[in-house]
C-alpha cells in the first residue's frame, strides 16, 4: 500500500530468501506476470535484532550460527537473486532494444570498509562491495550495470523499535538513527541511479553512497533536507565545538577511505 501510495505499484510477495527454490520462484512469478526485469534491488537482512541486543560480543562469543543469520538472507541470497535475474535481465534489454541497461543494486555498508557491529557482518558487508565488482566483471560488454550502494544509519521500523524508541540503548546510537536516512531515500537513490545510465556506467562495479547520490543527482527526503555522508569532515567533526563552523561541502577523498580500509 505504501509503495502504491507513493505513485507506483505495490505487489507484495512473501518470500523466504534463505530458501533457493523460494527466490527461484519469486523470479518466474515476475517473470510470468511481467514479463520482464529492468532493476533488481538486493537488500534482504535478517540479523538486525541479534546485532543491537548483542552488540558487545565478539567473534569467538557468538552461537555458530550466527554467521548463517547475519550472511544467509544478505550475502547468499543477494548472489543468488543476482544470478537468477540476470538471464531475464538480459532477455528483457534484447527485447526492449532500449539504449538503457539493466540495473543491479546491492545494498551494502560503509561496515564493508570499516568495523562496525561485528566480524560476521563487516565481512559480509565487503563481500557485497566486491560482489558487486566481480559480477560487473562478468557483465562486461553486456547491457547490465552492477553498483554496491551504502546508506548511512537508516530509519527503518525495525531500528526505530530497537533503537531510537528504546529506552535501554546507548545515546549515541539513538542519537545516530532517529536523523538517518529514510527507506524512501534509498528508494530515491535507486531511481535516481535508473535515470542516469551514463551515470551509472561510470559507477559501474563501484560502491555509490547515498548521501553523495544525492548531492550529484538532486533528490533529497519529503522535508527537502539531505543526510551528510560520513565523508564529510563536518560529519567527522558533530561532537566537536568545529563541528557549526564547518562547510559541508569539504569531504574525505574516496582514495582516502580505500587507503585506510587497504590490507596491503
Amino acid at each position: 500500500d505504501e509503495v502504491t501510495s507513493k505513485g507506483g505499484k505495490g505487489i507484495p510477495v512473501v518470500v523466504d530468501h534463505t530458501d533457493t527454490d523460494q527466490i527461484r520462484a519469486l523470479f518466474e512469478q515476475v517473470e510470468k506476470e511481467q514479463g520482464k526485469l529492468h532493476i533488481l534491488v538486493n537488500n534482504c537482512f535478517s540479523a538486525v535484532g541479534g546485532m543491537f541486543s548483542e552488540l558487545n560480543k565478539k567473534y569467538w562469543d557468538r552461537d555458530l550460527d550466527w554467521w548463517d543469520t547475519v550472511n544467509s538472507a544478505g550475502l547468499r541470497s543477494h548472489y543468488i537473486a543476482s544470478q537468477i535475474a540476470t538471464p531475464l535481465m538480459l532477455k528483457t534489454a534484447e527485447e526492449d532494444g532500449a539504449p538503457e541497461p539493466g540495473l543491479i543494486v546491492i545494498v551494502s555498508s560503509w561496515g564493508g570498509a570499516l568495523p562496525i557491529f561485528d566480524a560476521a557482518y563487516g565481512i559480509g558487508k565487503a563481500a557485497k562491495d566486491r560482489m558487486a565488482g566481480d559480477l560487473a566483471h562478468d557483465l562486461q560488454g553486456r547491457p547490465i550495470h552492477v553498483v554496491s550502494l551504502w546508506p548511512g544509519a537508516v530509519l527503518t521500523e525495525t531500528i526505530d523499535e530497537l533503537v531510537v524508541s528504546n529506552a535501554t540503548a546507548t545515546d549515541e546510537s539513538r542519537a545516530a538513527f532517529a536523523q538517518g536516512e529514510s527507506t524512501l531515500f534509498q528508494g530515491r537513490a535507486v531511481a535516481a541511479l535508473a535515470r542516469d545510465p551514463q551515470g551509472t556506467g561510470r559507477r559501474n562495479g563501484k560502491i555509490v553512497m547515498t548521501a553523495d547520490l544525492g548531492e550529484e543527482l538532486g533528490f533529497a527526503e519529503d522535508d527537502g533536507t539531505r543526510p551528510m555522508t560520513f565523508r564529510t569532515v563536518k560529519f567527522l567533526a558533530k561532537n566537536t565545538p568545529l563541528f557549526p563552523l564547518i562547510p559541508r561541502f569539504v569531504k574525505v577523498p574516496k582514495w582516502c577511505i580505500a587507503l585506510f580500509a587497504s590490507r596491503f
